[in-house]
């Protein structure tokens, strides 16, 4: 009699033991929906990603697919750059592709930093050349001697004053020609470059014709996610003055470089929501 009655009280217990630690699970919760959103929404992450070429331009339309049940792939916007939210994981598969572009699989470490903002590049698919194809020999080849190098965008040439620089670190300038606007005013940028909080950039330039004054403008546009930037400078190696530039901003800076025959030029984001870019005026 009393084995028997242990057994009834056994099958009523272990069940009921199974449920409540099911109900103090939170992941089992917010499946069966028992707890608020804003609750479940804790499992989640926001994951922020920019896909590149291999020459650092930002690929727009670039599909990023994590591979997790119930996360839809999304496309990258014209600064290459997407943001998904998914499930928190220790790791997490990402397939990145684009039409001409060799596709890649990620494996993501999300314990390390997960608020990072990760970049990652495609290389293009070599486009050579089959019996059954003419060559496209009008097409300008990546190494056209029209094409700007990057020295060649940051040394703020003018009639009296150019340099030849060296990026040190960080994204490649490019030369740019759409207006943007900066305090509700459309300004018309000479160049611009990418710059994130865990990628700041720095040039160094040797001065090759010295009018004795460097004049630089800057701008970052109202619609920007950059929310400020600091901009130091240096002459012959020594630092000689700090701009902190805003969004919605334009400032200028001249320097006395009448002394000086190389200075440097940092970028570093101070407060950010994510990637963007950082204008030249002139």
């Amino acid at each position: 009699m009393n084995l028997r009655l242990s057994f009834i009280i056994a099958s009523i217990l272990i069940p009921t033991t199974a449920i409540i630690v099911g109900l103090t699970n939170k992941e089992i919760r917010c499946f069966a929906r028992l707890d608020a959103e804003e609750v479940c929404q804790s499992n989640f992450i926001e994951a922020d990603l920019i896909v590149q070429s291999d020459k650092l331009q930002p690929i727009e339309g670039a599909n990023v697919q994590f591979i997790l049940k119930g996360v839809e792939a999304r496309k990258t916007d014209s600064n290459g750059y997407v943001r998904i939210r998914i499930p928190s994981r220790k790791d997490v598969e990402v397939v990145l592709s684009k039409e001409g572009f060799q596709t890649i699989h990620q494996v993501i470490n999300l314990a390390v930093d997960s608020q990072r903002t990760r970049i990652y590049q495609l290389n293009a698919v070599s486009s050579q050349s089959s019996p059954s194809s003419p060559n496209p020999s009008n097409s300008p080849s990546v190494t056209d001697s029209s094409l700007p190098s990057p020295s060649d965008i940051d040394s703020v040439p003018s009639s009296s004053f150019s340099a030849s620089c060296t990026l040190v670190k960080g994204y490649a300038a490019q030369q740019t020609s759409e207006d943007i606007s900066v305090g509700l005013r459309p300004i018309k940028p000479a160049s611009t470059f990418l710059i994130t909080k865990d990628a700041p950039r720095s040039v160094a330039c040797r001065i090759t014709q010295n009018s004795g004054v460097l004049k630089s403008t800057f701008a970052i546009p109202d619609n920007s996610t950059l929310l400020k930037v600091a901009i130091k400078f240096y002459l012959n190696g020594q630092f000689v003055k700090s701009l902190d530039l805003a969004r919605g901003e334009v400032k200028a800076i001249n320097l006395d470089t009448s002394k000086s025959d190389s200075y440097a030029v940092s970028y570093e984001v101070i407060a950010s929501n994510n990637a963007d870019y950082i204008y030249v005026i002139d």
